[in-house]
């Protein structure tokens, strides 16, 4: 109904919670959901929970949560968003249902950018990869794009022939441990515009590089196959990540691993 809608906007209807946090979260969040989802609904006929991120869930508190999963009361919804179900333990996993979200068109992010009245921008649009949350959350932070285009100066140093500043800014690499998505899509972004600037030159339509990006760079020297090889390391070091291992082991290596590729004649 309006009235609840009302509420709903406003946090303060009685049969919606929402856990919603960048950090970490602690199991003391799951007791207060346990109190809060066995009590019958105050208005409507289904009680709901939103948790936003669940992967920051820590390893008690989601085991809080298997258990809730596992016995839950007949009138209630709970909806767990996250971009990394690796970082989920399987039995939980594994008792729910998963929907997955298309990343949102150019069209549909400049949309949304208007109607929230925001500042249209081309770098963070491209860097915001189809999320709008994304959008919204880095609009503000003055050092994102910055941040961003190291990781991608990092990428394109590792074609030079003498091993560049990037060795000593490895270190770059841990402000993504918490954002391993957003690291990720960086790095494949940036290596897939290699392989389109590769084949098309100065006339490439790039998703996230631009033609300053690739000055330097013979289109002709690139070797497509040691990119898609690239591509691939770059795969399994997520997998492995959203497998547990040791983050800075994993994209430390990586890195050197892409260095030692060699993808420019």
């Amino acid at each position: 109904t309006a009235d609840d809608r009302l509420k709903y906007d406003s946090a303060n209807h009685p049969d919606f919670l929402a856990i919603v946090s960048e950090e970490t979260i602690l199991s003391e969040k799951i007791d207060v959901l346990r109190q809060f989802i066995y009590k019958k609904p105050l208005l409507a006929t289904i009680k709901a929970v939103l948790i936003d991120d669940v992967a920051n869930l820590n390893e008690v508190a989601q085991n809080k949560l298997l258990k809730i999963i596992e016995e839950p009361p007949g009138h209630a919804v709970l909806l767990l968003v996250t971009n990394r179900p690796g970082q989920l333990i399987d039995t939980l996993l594994s008792r729910v249902v998963q929907v997955n979200f298309n990343p949102l068109s150019g069209a549909e992010m400049a949309a949304l950018i208007g109607r929230h009245q925001l500042l249209y921008d081309d770098s963070l649009v491209a860097i915001a990869d189809g999320s709008f949350g994304a959008y919204m959350r880095r609009q503000s932070d003055s050092k994102f794009i910055e941040d961003s285009q190291k990781i991608i100066d990092m990428v394109l140093a590792t074609g030079k022939a003498v091993a560049p500043e990037w060795l000593n800014d490895l270190a770059n690499l841990d402000a993504y441990k918490e954002d391993t998505n957003h690291l990720f899509y960086l790095l494949k972004a940036s290596l897939r515009d290699l392989l389109v600037y590769a084949k098309a030159g100065k006339a490439a339509s790039f998703k996230l590089l631009n033609l300053n990006d690739v000055a330097a760079i013979d289109n002709k020297a690139i070797k497509s196959a040691v990119i898609y090889d690239m591509i691939n390391s770059v795969n399994r070091a997520e997998a492995a990540i959203e497998r547990g291992q040791n983050y800075s082991l994993i994209t430390e290596k990586l890195f050197f691993d892409i260095r030692e590729a060699k993808w420019l004649m």
